[in-house]
């Protein structure tokens, strides 16, 4: 998946047209969640066809706490709490981690976008 085809589903998956200029800053946050929770060094998505590592093998750790970035700035916190779940499962899925220890990567399978 692409920077823009992520931007793409943001978007449509919420149903909100009116979120297309802020779409790159709920990826930006959700690149800054991703670095910290999974201790990781994603550099930002600039250009419509970047991608990265994590972007190509399991997008859905990108897209769902964009989502809930996007959620919680349009004041729906129960869904905006629906998608970091969804994250934080996501994320337990792709890294198993343990005090003390490296992150193991498990490389789940992930649906097609």
């Amino acid at each position: 998946m692409t920077y823009q085809e992520l931007q793409d589903k943001i978007v449509q998956t919420a149903h909100r047209a009116d979120m297309v200029a802020r779409a790159p800053g709920f990826i930006e946050d959700a690149r800054v969640q991703l670095n910290y929770r999974l201790t990781l060094d994603l550099q930002p998505l600039v250009l419509p066809t970047d991608t990265n590592d994590v972007l190509t093998a399991n997008w859905l750790l990108y897209f769902y706490p964009a989502m809930a970035k996007l959620y919680e700035f349009i004041v729906e916190f129960e869904t905006a709490a629906m998608y970091d779940g969804l994250f934080q499962r996501e994320a337990d899925r792709f890294y198993v981690t343990a005090p003390g220890t490296e992150p193991v990567s498990i490389t789940p399978e992930c649906p097609a976008p």
